[in-house]
């Protein structure tokens, strides 16, 4: 009789609308369960598909889920931790509950709460593992440690893009000349005779000339052109380019400005303060006389006048 009773509830919790009636016939099959009166099929009572504590069955509008992250470890956890790893044996019973519930709290947790009883469950989500290919393994395994590659170093032109056999005409070799001029020197001192001081300076100036005329021509060619722009800019500006001041004279210069702009203001303020007045003053006289009509004589008086 119970059994039928029993499924009997079970199939009224399904039909039911109202969800305070399923849930006491729900109550009512799991206490039946638990006394080992009717064997029931363990499905309909899951802590994952129905609150433990009403037996509302889990489904939208009847519930609401969160996703809690897992907690990161704080200082003193650490500090445990690292104590577990170099000797466990140290660890107080306190320290030890403390590992084990940073343990079980590694992953995320899917927080259920009940719209009925409005309470929760908690339910423990464990990450899937990354399984890592087997090529990946063998490549680990098989490839070698390769040197690194060097970076090129960009090399500068020399002739920055122009024609290398004009440019050699117009720059000097010093490398050449160097080891032209060392050549003589020796053949000098082997063949002839010592010469006074003045004669080598003029021999010098004389073969420095005949080898670097080419350079010193675009040299000089390019200071006058230097010297034309300065002039140029000069006649165009009107002024003298004078050297950049430093930071102390500029702020001399800046508050010897800001005095005379104050002494500027002072005067003129005064200025129209005495302009003011006259003004006023003028006002005032011009009112008094307008305000103080001309008597009009009358006509006797006016023909005693006339005789």
């Amino acid at each position: 009789m119970e059994e039928e009773t029993a499924e009997f509830l079970c199939k009224a919790s399904t039909l039911v609308p109202a969800a305070v009636l399923r849930c006491h016939y729900l109550s009512k099959c799991r206490s039946m369960k638990e006394n080992n009166v009717v064997n029931l099929p363990s499905t309909l009572f899951r802590t994952s598909t129905t609150c433990k504590f009403c037996n509302n069955v889990f489904a939208t509008g009847n519930c609401s889920a969160v996703l809690l992250p897992k907690k990161n470890p704080g200082k003193k956890m650490k500090k445990i931790i690292r104590k577990n790893e170099q000797s466990p044996a140290l660890l107080n019973t306190f320290e030890k509950k403390l590992l084990d519930k940073c343990k079980k709290a590694k992953d995320n947790k899917l927080v259920v709460r009940c719209l009925l009883c409005r309470k929760v469950t908690p339910f423990p989500l464990k990450k899937p593992v990354k399984l890592t290919s087997e090529i990946e393994k063998l490549d680990e395994i098989y490839t070698p440690e390769t040197s690194k590659k060097k970076k090129k170093k960009n090399k500068k032109d020399i002739y920055a893009g122009l024609n290398k056999s004009l440019v050699p005409v117009s720059t000097p070799r010093h490398n050449s000349v160097s080891s032209s001029k060392s050549q003589k020197c020796n053949d000098s001192v082997l063949l002839t005779p010592l010469s006074t001081p003045k004669q080598e300076k003029s021999k010098s100036a004389i073969s420095l000339s005949k080898t670097y005329s080419p350079f010193l021509a675009n040299k000089s060619f390019s200071d006058s052109k230097n010297q034309n722009m300065s002039n140029k800019s000069k006649q165009n500006t009107g002024l003298d380019i004078t050297p950049k001041l430093t930071v102390r004279e500029q702020i001399k210069n800046a508050k010897l400005q800001i005095k005379k702009n104050e002494i500027q203001r002072k005067s003129m303020e005064a200025n129209s303060a005495k302009k003011a007045k006259k003004c006023n003053s003028l006002k005032k006289i011009l009112d008094n006389i307008t305000s103080t009509p001309s008597p009009k004589p009358s006509l006797k008086a006016f023909l005693a006048s006339l005789r």
